[in-house]
C-alpha cells in the first residue's frame, strides 16, 4: 500500500496492483494489457506536461515519449519503460 498526500484532504491509502502473471496469455491479450497500462501511466503523468520549470519535466518528458514510441519496439511488450 502506499501512503497518497494530498494538500487539501487527509492522506489515504491507495493498495497498489500485485503483478500479473502474463505467461499464459497470447500475444494480443498480453499487447493489449500493456497499451491499457501504457495509457494509465501517460494519464498519471499528464500533470508534469503543463509545468514546464518543474525539476523533473524533462525526464518526464522522456519518459512519456518512451511510452508512447514503446508499441513499435522490438521488445513490446516484454519490457516495460521506467522513468
Amino acid at each position: 500500500m502506499a501512503l497518497l498526500k494530498s494538500k487539501t484532504r487527509k492522506p489515504r491509502l491507495q493498495q497498489e496492483n500485485p503483478p500479473v502473471d502474463t505467461s499464459l496469455w497470447d500475444d494480443e491479450a498480453k499487447q493489449d494489457f500493456a497499451k491499457s497500462w501504457r495509457n494509465e501511466e501517460l494519464k498519471k503523468t499528464d500533470w508534469i506536461c503543463a509545468i514546464p520549470d518543474h525539476g523533473l519535466h524533462a525526464s518526464y518528458m522522456a519518459y512519456r515519449t518512451l511510452l508512447r514510441d514503446w508499441p513499435t519496439t522490438s521488445d513490446f511488450p516484454d519490457t516495460k519503460p521506467t522513468l
